[in-house]
């Protein structure tokens, strides 16, 4: 006979909420009225500001003595809509009430008082009372519902007759003369109400009476209604056995699934996915790859990624083929605790590009055709600053360029067998994923298991993927030239061979991704008499700077490119 409903101050903010918990007291008095007191405690996430209340009021009287309290503070009547304000209105059908507070990521306790008149109905033999505590119109779930009901004269079972109507697992009992209701939980649009038939005497002060007997039509009815009930009861308990039986089948199947899929993924891996013995097994390695463009040399190790450091490599070595200069156009300055960022411009030298444009890579040409063509709008110079500002056209771009670069790695990345194994693997793992889904509708949420399973195997499926001999060789070899960077070891290097070879170094630092602090190590240890003869296409405008100043410099360049397209990427 009641619902209520609760929303956000702003819907952007609502969250949910839930009814936790109902307990009515009501006492029915001598007058047949009925005196109720319900206390209804919420659960709120996120901000709300009101609630109403619905009393169906077709087959009672209407309510009076309405007072709605939270804890010691009485709520007043007021159109004003302010927190502690209610408004209600009331006709023949319905009585409808709307309080208004303020409310955020807590629990609240409202309760309401009133009193319904003509809530009993006396008939000759006996008086009815019929009564939804909790309407079909309540649209949340309730954790619990508690009712206590007196009557004008301590009750028992020897004069009294009790019914509960709503969900199966409901109770209704006599408790210390008074009668109890509790059901837990209570589902939303479900109602929950009493049936009382009680010695018309116990109400005498009742002025409206109805002819004929209550008694017998009311037995039969609930005799009826507790088979009905009785039938309900014996079909969930079979339909629980059924679903019992089918999750424990489920669970079953898909272990067997799961374990069958294992061993699939095992027999595959000890065929496919062992890596190939090769004959090489340093760990550190001075030795720059031979024959191979750094770019391709990124694009390998980083498992057929182009990360922004390739294109930056591809700049450096371009540069040092005199094609780039790459000009510092403003100093760096040692602050307290950091560096000064330095600003940068390319120049490309057009005439020499077009002369050796055909002995180029495709990827190179792009390149420069991108920066001096399109960004630079034909011009010669273009300031590293307009990477950032182009950031959406460097992103379509770049992924153009990589498919350029990728055509130039002709030799298989991955083993063919291997492949064949993970696509076998994946199959297996998505067949048994699919069978755990049928299960879970056909059978129960066990299959879920299979479907974890599934999803478990298709992770491992890709561990079977090995590299051909070749590639595993070279990545071998790339890694511990890597680490030869990343860990400083040139320090250790003649000083002489070092600096013949500098140059390499620094582009595959770039684009190995041996990181900053490896470019600093390894550029502070070129002399400053030595920067310009070493890098005559490196122009800075602090001459003769400091090997460390010089080494920030660069690192610097390398920083801002990279970044800029590892971002875009």
């Amino acid at each position: 006979m009641l619902f209520t409903v609760l929303m956000a101050t702003r819907p952007g903010l609502a969250k949910r909420y839930s009814l936790e918990r109902v307990v009515v007291v009501a006492q029915i008095r001598p007058d047949g009225s009925l005196d109720v007191q319900e206390s209804r405690t919420y659960r709120f996430r996120g901000r709300f500001s009101w609630a109403d209340y619905r009393l169906d009021l077709s087959k009672v009287g209407v309510v009076r003595e309405f007072v709605l309290r939270e804890g010691e503070e009485i709520y007043r009547l007021g159109e004003n809509q302010t927190p502690g304000s209610y408004v209600l209105r009331q006709d023949d059908d319905a009585f409808y009430v709307k309080w208004f507070y303020r409310a955020r990521n807590e629990r609240r306790t409202f309760t309401l008082s009133y009193t319904v008149t003509d809530a009993v109905w006396v008939y000759q033999d006996a008086a009815e009372f019929y009564y939804q505590f909790v309407g079909r119109g309540n649209p949340q779930k309730i954790g619990a519902a508690e009712v206590r009901l007196a009557l004008p004269v301590p009750a028992d079972s020897s004069r009294v007759k009790i019914w509960a109507h709503g969900p199966l697992w409901g109770e209704i009992r006599f408790e210390h003369g008074k009668i109890a209701m509790h059901v837990s939980p209570l589902p939303a649009q479900t109602f929950w109400e009493a049936r009382v038939l009680f010695p018309s005497d116990w109400v005498p002060a009742v002025s409206s009476r109805r002819a004929g007997e209550i008694s017998e039509r009311v037995m039969a009815e609930e005799r009826e209604l507790a088979e009905r009930a009785n039938q309900a009861r014996r079909a969930a308990r079979a339909r629980l056995k059924v679903k019992r039986a089918n999750e424990k089948l489920a669970l079953r199947l898909s272990f067997v699934l799961a374990g069958v899929g294992f061993l699939v993924w095992l027999g595959l891996y000890r065929r496919f996915g062992q890596g190939f013995s090769v004959p090489y097994h340093n760990k550190i390695d001075s030795t720059p790859p031979e024959d191979l463009h750094p770019t391709l040399a990124s694009y390998l190790l980083f498992q057929k990624q182009l990360t922004g450091g390739a294109m930056m490599a591809t700049l450096l070595q371009l540069a040092q083929r005199g094609l780039l200069k790459i000009e510092q156009s403003d100093q760096t300055r040692r602050k307290r605790f950091s560096w000064t960022r330095p600003s940068f411009s390319l120049t490309v030298n057009r005439s020499l590009w077009q002369e050796q444009k055909e002995n180029l890579l495709d990827f190179e040409n792009e390149l420069l055709s991108f920066l001096f063509e399109e960004l630079s709008g034909g011009g010669d110079t273009l300031e590293m600053r307009d990477f950032r500002k182009n950031r959406t056209r460097l992103m379509r771009w770049f992924r153009g360029w990589k498919k350029l670069v990728q055509r130039h790695v002709a030799q298989p990345y991955w083993d063919k067998e291997s492949v064949k194994g993970t696509a076998v693997a994946a199959a297996v793992s998505g067949l048994i994923a699919i069978l755990g889904i049928l299960m879970v509708f056909v059978l129960g949420a066990t299959g879920a298991v299979a479907i974890a399973g599934g999803v478990v195997l298709l992770g491992l499926s890709f561990v079977i993927l090995r590299y051909t001999p070749e590639t595993k060789l070279l990545r071998l070899r790339l890694r511990a030239f890597q680490r030869y960077l990343k860990k400083y070891h040139f320090r250790q290097a003649d000083r002489t061979s070092l600096l013949e070879n500098i140059q390499t170094y620094l582009v595959f630092a770039v684009a190995l991704g041996a990181g900053s602090r490896a470019l600093k190590e390894l550029l502070s240890l070129v002399p400053q008499d030595r920067q310009d003869v070493i890098f005559p296409w490196f122009v800075s405008h602090a001459a003769y700077a400091s090997p460390a100043e010089f080494a920030h410099a660069v690192s610097s360049l390398v920083s801002v490119a990279t970044s800029t397209v590892s971002s875009s990427t």
